[in-house]
């Protein structure tokens, strides 16, 4: 298992809702395990989960790249 595994699953995530334009917030964690996510209008929102889930799994590899130089 990689040393940054979830090390960005709370890093805050906030983009516009389609519908209706309001700031949804969530985080890369809950990106990751979420089919939706609700905005604070009601309007539920799609998440590609393992889109997100295999570009953080990336980002985390790269982390523990960076780590390995200074251990």
């Amino acid at each position: 298992m990689s040393k940054a595994s979830g090390f960005l699953d709370d890093h805050p995530l906030e983009w516009p809702c389609p519908e209706c334009g309001r700031t949804v917030k969530t985080t890369v964690g809950d990106g990751r395990r979420n089919r939706s996510i609700r905005c604070p209008g009601g309007h539920f929102i799609e998440v590609e989960g393992s889109s997100l889930d295999k570009a953080t799994r990336e980002a985390e590899q790269a982390l523990d790249k960076i780590m390995r130089r200074f251990n």
